[in-house]
């Protein structure tokens, strides 16, 4: 009688202790402070002892089995400026997806399961390129008016997060001009239709309103020395300096140079420098953003201190205004040509603190490339990073190979047209990854028709697989 009267009293305190597990895996969200994904893991990196961090991110990575115009890549991946417009039915999200895809999968305010142990698969990003917005910024020419262009940016936003994805790299200057109104910059004629018109409202603001609404962590992205070519610079007003380098005899050449028709910023002169961490600044600034981003469109440079240089610059000016903003950049995959042609030192950044926040190699491989297979870039990336520079890793992938032959990658061509989980293989690998918290997709235009939102249908296969390791 005594031990069944034990068994009783030990089999009662077990559910007492379950349920109070229960109850603190389901409590509210508005129990945790509102933070942006990117934010939120930034500091979550610095409550956690550097000693562990590896191990920390290794544990969240496995407690589950599981680019604008032609990106450069050494094995010419496809063009990020056009894509079918297939579209299919609408079923193809597994209902589990769905029902799992709520606010909170996107949302600033992580639930109670999200905040503890470990920063894991936090950042879920997506890059938004020029090209993904020119149909909603563009009618006819001209700037689309402003209820037909919100609509349309609602409409984006909505399948973004029916996807689970939390952070937004929106492009805000892709050649030495802006999307929003900047002192520095001119506007972009992809807003306005030309270089020498001027927008009739603020289309960048209205993207950041309505991704804040959705809860997105949202980044701006800017290409800092692409520029222009003659007959664009042209059209610009004397009072931006682009124009002003253009037409002056001692600084063109110099502080813009020429390069396959199109100028450059040299990243050499440290006017150029100032002028590229003041536009990064001022974008931060005017709209409260979570970080600035980057990508690997240097090109002009004879030094790896130059780019460094101005990589440290822009990081310094995002500190300046917010300590807790991201800086981040991505370089190509392919780390040969980091070095010889962009002039890349992506190994110092990772390894020094004080130069970026995280690095998102443009990994455009998949795992049975023969020359780079993604599990060995992305862990040669991964091995870079030292624990004392606090860089974190995101696995940058592209969607614009899926049903391609790839036929730069040797015996792997016809990967993406043989299997429909090259995405899910790579994500699953990226989480192995000791200093990994995430992953970046490019692009929109992979995943919805630009015009009428609807998905496209060459990439549902491979979409489906991967979507739910998005979710969970």
């Amino acid at each position: 009688m005594k031990r069944f009267a034990c068994f009783i009293l030990t089999l009662f305190f077990m559910l007492s202790g379950c349920r109070y597990v229960s109850d603190k895996n389901n409590s509210s969200s508005e129990d945790v402070p509102a933070m942006s994904d990117v934010a939120y893991s930034s500091q979550m990196m610095q409550s956690v002892p550097s000693s562990s961090m590896s191990a920390v991110n290794s544990s969240e990575w496995n407690s589950s089995d599981h680019m604008q115009s032609q990106p450069v890549s050494s094995d010419n991946t496809a063009s990020k400026a056009t894509i079918s417009k297939d579209t299919a039915s609408k079923d193809i999200v597994p209902e589990s997806v769905s029902s799992q895809t709520t606010s909170a999968a996107v949302s600033s305010k992580p639930s109670y399961n999200q905040v503890i142990p470990s920063v894991g698969l936090r950042t879920k990003a997506i890059w938004i390129s020029q090209f993904d917005l020119q149909y909603a910024l563009i009618n006819r020419g001209k700037q689309r008016d402003k209820e037909s262009f919100t609509a349309m940016i609602r409409l984006m936003l909505q399948n973004i997060q029916s996807y689970g994805f939390n952070t937004l790299f929106v492009q805000a200057r892709p050649y030495s001009d802006s999307f929003y109104p900047s002192e520095y910059f001119p506007w972009s004629a992809m807003v306005t239709g030309s270089y020498d018109k001027t927008a009739e409202y603020d289309p960048y603001k209205i993207i950041v309103t309505e991704a804040r609404k959705h809860g997105f962590s949202v980044h701006g992205w800017i290409n800092p020395l692409r520029a222009m070519t003659d007959q664009e610079i042209q059209q610009v007003d004397n009072r931006y300096p682009i124009k002003q380098w253009y037409n002056s005899s001692q600084k063109r050449g110099v502080n813009i140079v020429l390069k396959d028709g199109r100028w450059y910023y040299n990243s050499s002169v440290e006017e150029v420098r100032r002028l590229i961490a003041d536009g990064a600044k001022e974008l931060l600034q005017k709209y409260s953003l979570d970080g600035i981003h980057i990508d690997d469109y240097f090109y002009y440079s004879s030094s790896l201190d130059d780019v460094s240089a101005m990589v440290k610059g822009i990081y310094n000016a995002v500190k300046s205004v917010n300590h807790q903003a991201q800086f981040g950049v991505s370089p190509e995959g392919n780390i040969n040509r980091d070095y010889s042609i962009h002039f890349a030192d992506v190994k110092r950044w990772c390894r020094e603190k004080g130069f970026i926040d995280y690095i998102c190699p443009q990994i455009y491989y998949g795992m049975e490339h023969q020359t780079y297979p993604f599990a060995k870039v992305v862990a040669e990336f991964n091995s870079y990073i030292t624990e004392e520079s606090g860089v974190f890793l995101l696995a940058g992938m592209t969607l614009g190979k899926i049903n391609n032959e790839d036929k730069y990658a040797g015996s792997g061509r016809l990967e993406w047209t043989q299997h429909n989980d090259v995405i899910l293989r790579c994500i699953r690998e990226t989480k192995k990854q000791s200093r990994a918290q995430g992953i970046a997709i490019f692009c929109y235009q992979y995943l919805f028709d630009r015009t009428s939102g609807e998905k496209v249908g060459r990439t549902l296969g491979e979409v489906s697989n991967f979507l739910p390791e998005l979710v969970n």
